[in-house]
């Protein structure tokens, strides 16, 4: 037990490793934010309101009939300490989503999505004393794997202006974590290697609206109350504590030709998670903040197709040697009608800039696919 304790405390360390490592991936993991690929090409300013988004559970009215939603997404990391660096390849999936029409009046979803990603990947040099020896080494520390939110929800019409929403939320997930260490006399002192997995399983309800006011304005809230979170090795409870509580806030303008205009914000109270970490881990509660731009495109087989740009601005959730992580995101993408509305491939670019912070800089491009498929 003492042995997986101390590896426990060595993975959810905030510390960097020299030269390796990425600051993004700290603590828990990095937050993918739990927006579809044309919400994060506008910045997140539409997530309020985007159907295919996992935030607000009125907003799925949007769909208009039943559907499926799959998305994914591949991160380009580059990590930089002085002048030396790692460049890593994360491929993600974090939204998916399926819809079935009750009436004319409701909507029913089932979706998944990544709420902390930990798949990472580093190496360092490093020596002790053997006996009368002096022996060097290379150990590599392997994470894969996530905190995943499954939510069912249901969103109604109240009045053609104005929309309610309820999720009930499941947290299941997993952290597979192997360390390996070769001895440079691999033949006289062999190869330490340990794993570990680590289990995650919690709860959450979430409750949203949307209203329009005018043809020109859109208001929209939600607000997810975080349960209980427990951390587990095997069968062996080793840490409970809280899902963190989130509320977000979203306006639209629709008054100008051609195109739409959003800004959001959104609170997370991270610091919840801390009641879990067994090291030195410091969570952070954080705020976001998105705008963004939709803008009508050129026709596509008699179809408008959409562009996007956009802006976010957040802080990462794990502090790195003390320090809050600020995160910065400029996005575009578009939106192709590949069958009219029956289906949609969404494209968006984003170009993050996180920190420095404690002497490291990352830097990642992020590409994402989605595709919307309404039969």
């Amino acid at each position: 037990m003492m042995r997986r304790g101390l590896l426990l405390a060595l993975l959810l360390s905030p510390a960097l490793l020299p030269a390796q490592g990425a600051i993004s991936t700290q603590g828990f993991g990095y937050p993918t934010g739990g927006l579809s690929t044309r919400a994060a090409a506008a910045g997140g300013g539409f997530a309020e309101f985007d159907f295919s988004s996992p935030r607000n559970p009125s907003s799925t009215l949007g769909w208009g009939r039943g559907g499926l939603y799959f998305q994914y997404e591949p991160e380009f990391r580059n990590v930089s300490v002085g002048s030396s660096g790692d460049r890593t390849m994360t491929a993600r999936f974090p939204v998916w989503m399926a819809s079935l029409q009750m009436g004319s009046r409701a909507m029913a979803t089932l979706t998944a999505s990544t709420l902390l990603d930990r798949t990472w990947a580093t190496r360092i040099r490093g020596g002790q004393i053997l006996g009368p020896d002096s022996v060097g080494y290379e150990e590599r520390v392997e994470s894969a794997g996530a905190i995943n939110d499954v939510r069912l929800g249901v969103s109604w019409s109240v009045r053609p202006n104005f929309s309610v929403g309820i999720g009930v939320h499941g947290f299941p997930g997993e952290n597979r974590i192997r360390l390996d260490r070769v001895y440079d006399d691999s033949l006289r002192y062999g190869t330490l290697f340990r794993q570990l997995t680590l289990g995650y399983l919690g709860n959450a309800i979430t409750a949203g609206a949307t209203w329009r006011p005018s043809r020109l304005f859109a208001v929209a809230a939600s607000f997810r109350a975080g349960g209980s979170l427990d951390l587990r090795i095997a069968d062996t409870l080793i840490a409970s504590g809280s899902l963190p509580n989130r509320f977000g806030a979203g306006l639209r303008f629709d008054g100008l030709p051609g195109a739409s205009l959003a800004v959001s914000v959104e609170r997370t109270d991270w610091s919840a998670l801390g009641e879990l970490s067994q090291s030195s881990l410091v969570a952070n509660d954080t705020w976001e903040i998105g705008v963004g731009a939709e803008l009508t495109g050129p026709r596509l087989r008699n179809t408008a197709s959409l562009l996007y740009l956009g802006y976010r601005s957040r802080d990462l959730p794990f502090s790195v040697g003390g320090e809050v992580v600020p995160e910065r995101i400029y996005s575009g993408g578009a939106g192709l009608p590949v069958a009219g509305q029956r289906v949609v491939l969404d494209l968006s670019l984003q170009y993050a800039r996180r920190g420095p912070v404690a002497g490291v800089d990352e830097r990642a491009w992020i590409m994402s696919m989605g595709f919307t498929v309404r039969p």
